[in-house]
C-alpha cells in the first residue's frame, strides 16, 4: 500500500479528492501541488466578488487555512510540475531538479 500521495493541481478537484482521502481513513502524506502561490480558491467568485471587493480573499478560499493543517495535508503553492516520472516515483518541479519523491525512502 502506499503511503503517500501527490496531487498536481491544488483547485477543487485536488483539495476534494484530499479531503475524502482522509474521509476514508487515508493515514499517509498527502501534498497538494498547485501553480498559484496562495491556498485553492474558487475560480469563478474571485474575479467578481473580491476584484469588486465584495470578498475578502479568505472567503474565496475552498477550505479554510487550518483545514489542511488538521487534515495533515501539505501544501506546495507556487510550484510548477515539469515532469513525473512514473517508474522512478517521483514529481520534478519546474529548473529540472528532483522536486518530491512520492514514494517512501
Amino acid at each position: 500500500m502506499t503511503d503517500r500521495v501527490v496531487t498536481v493541481g491544488a483547485g477543487a478537484c485536488g483539495v476534494s479528492a484530499a479531503g475524502t482521502l482522509r474521509e476514508e481513513g487515508f493515514e499517509g502524506l498527502i501534498c497538494l501541488i498547485g501553480e498559484g502561490g496562495i491556498l485553492p480558491y474558487e475560480r469563478p467568485p474571485l474575479p467578481k466578488e473580491y476584484l469588486r471587493g465584495e470578498q475578502t480573499l479568505d472567503r474565496a478560499y475552498i477550505r479554510p487555512t487550518d483545514w489542511y493543517v488538521e487534515q495533515s495535508i501539505q501544501m506546495a503553492p507556487g510550484s510548477h510540475v515539469s515532469s513525473i516520472d512514473i517508474e522512478e516515483k517521483v514529481v520534478r518541479f519546474g529548473g529540472g531538479g528532483k522536486g518530491l519523491s512520492f514514494e517512501a525512502s
